[in-house]
């Protein structure tokens, strides 16, 4: 069959690592100290919870340029 869906299992962050940061210092349920930069997309949980991926960006196109999130060569 032809493949439908891919598992980021994690990245390198190039930029917007301050915003990273916040949006993760945010989501944790107690107070932490600020996570090392190879910590904040090192797993398909926290990859999405840094990038702010949620349900609503389920089927979009990530080859398509113009969409709002995308995966670049």
């Amino acid at each position: 069959g032809d493949g439908t869906a891919v598992l980021l299992r994690a990245i390198e962050p190039l930029s917007g690592l301050e915003r990273m940061q916040q949006i993760r210092s945010e989501s944790q349920k107690k107070s932490c100290h600020r996570l090392p930069t190879h910590q904040l997309c090192n797993g398909p949980s926290k990859l999405c919870l840094s990038f702010g991926i949620t349900k609503e960006l389920n089927k979009v196109d990530l080859a398509d340029p113009s969409s709002i999130i995308w995966i670049e060569d």
